[in-house]
């Protein structure tokens, strides 16, 4: 249950439902079978993911995951590419290998403070899943090398990095989805403890919580689609409220004001999203104004839950620019204008013929302007070959060289 006391992380068993499962905004997935989570259960996680916008952090395994999730919905949640035959367990394509990053893992902030993942000191690894190629669009962090690469000089291309992934992750519907091909983050403890596999993990949860939401504490929380917009775009705001006891608020009335320089320009009621409990959702369209602007939550409940968390925060809110969009002129004037034509074909000798006043009768003075037809001429010859002397000296060579062979072994 998300709702047990602090401290009681063990859970015994899975969510009964799927408000259970909603009530969660990360869910690590590890080894385990299909029977296990049921038909219901699979679906769920998709549509936590897809419709809920949660964020699913899946652990391969030799076992079951994922190459046992190959014929259910999971199978499209996952950032990785499952086209090898049924395997019962899954062996690893190489013996021993290397955590390295890509030029994207380094600039990621899935990884930026994640000192063990970051470090060459990251041990090897012995086992990492065989269906670990990344789908379109998915984002490679890390990959199986032989030989400990780094970003700047890997010898291992794009798509030979793309197919041997350690860690990625994507974007699917709402949430998103961080996969792990390798199940040994536990080597990071080896010789100096917890400290950098907490880092990693640590890095992994705040990644999967923060970036949907990105403003707020840990009641109120607040985010927008994008942080910059075109003049006129439409700005989805999402906001989550919490209880005392972390259970999602779904009766709260709350706004977004939209703020430039301390004055409120623009403001919206935040409904319910009837699909993802607890979550509270408004859009804004007609924002035409470029500069910086000041997007906070505003209402009763949020006072009282900032005041409860006791922390000093008054107000949550974020930053977002909009920008001048440019017109597009050839949309906007559709009527034909000959001026710079004629300028230009007065430059070079050209002529402007207005196709709405061409008819056949002058069509052949019109077309004489481009000068004489072209002519393609095709000629087709024949050499023989047997007549050449390179095929003949071959043809001798080969002989003279039989010859001296049967005289070498003694055969004539």
């Amino acid at each position: 249950s998300a709702q047990r006391a602090f401290d009681d992380c063990e859970a015994n068993a899975l969510p009964l439902d799927e408000a259970e499962w909603f009530k969660f905004d990360v869910i690590i997935l590890g080894d385990v079978s299909p029977q296990k989570l049921g038909h219901d259960g699979i679906q769920t996680l998709e549509q936590f993911v897809k419709d809920r916008g949660g964020a699913l952090v899946v652990i391969a395994g030799p076992n079951q995951m994922p190459h046992a999730y190959r014929a259910t919905p999971l199978a499209d949640v996952l950032p990785v590419i499952l086209n090898r035959p049924a395997i019962s367990t899954a062996g690893s394509p190489d013996q021993s290998f290397h955590f390295s990053l890509t030029q994207e893992g380094v600039s990621d902030e899935v990884l930026q403070r994640a000192a063990g993942a970051t470090d060459t000191s990251f041990p090897e690894l012995t086992w990492r899943h065989p269906d670990c190629e990344a789908k379109a669009g998915a984002n490679v962090l890390a990959y199986a090398s032989t030989n400990r690469e780094l970003p700047n000089d890997a010898k291992t291309g794009v798509a030979d990095q793309r197919r041997r992934a350690l860690m990625l992750w994507h974007r699917f519907g709402t949430g998103k989805v961080l996969q792990l091909n390798f199940d040994e983050t536990w080597r990071l403890r080896y010789g100096i403890g917890d400290r950098r596999h907490h880092e990693f993990w640590g890095q992994i949860v705040r990644w999967a919580v923060t970036d949907r939401l990105s403003a707020g504490t840990d009641l109120v929380r607040m985010g927008t689609d994008r942080t910059l917009y075109k003049s006129g775009e439409p700005i989805s705001i999402q906001a989550r409220l919490l209880n005392a006891d972390r259970s999602p608020m779904t009766d709260a009335r709350v706004q977004a004001k939209v703020l430039i320089e301390d004055e409120v320009v623009r403001s919206v009621d935040l409904t319910a999203d009837p699909q993802n409990a607890g979550m509270l959702h408004g859009e804004i369209r007609d924002l035409t104004q470029s500069g910086r602007y000041r997007v906070e939550l505003s209402g009763e409940v949020v006072d009282k839950l900032l005041a409860l968390e006791a922390t000093g925060t008054q107000t949550v809110g974020l930053e977002i620019g909009v920008e001048a969009s440019a017109e597009n002129l050839e949309q906007l004037d559709l009527v034909a204008d000959d001026t710079v034509p004629r300028q230009i074909a007065d430059w070079t000798g050209g002529t402007v013929a207005d196709l709405a006043n061409v008819d056949l009768s002058n069509l052949e003075s019109v077309l004489s302007n481009f000068g004489p037809k072209s002519t393609f001429v095709r000629e087709r010859w024949t050499v023989p070959l047997w007549n050449r002397w390179p095929v003949i000296g071959l043809f001798l060579s080969g002989l003279s060289v039989e010859w001296l062979l049967r005289k070498w072994m003694g055969r004539i």
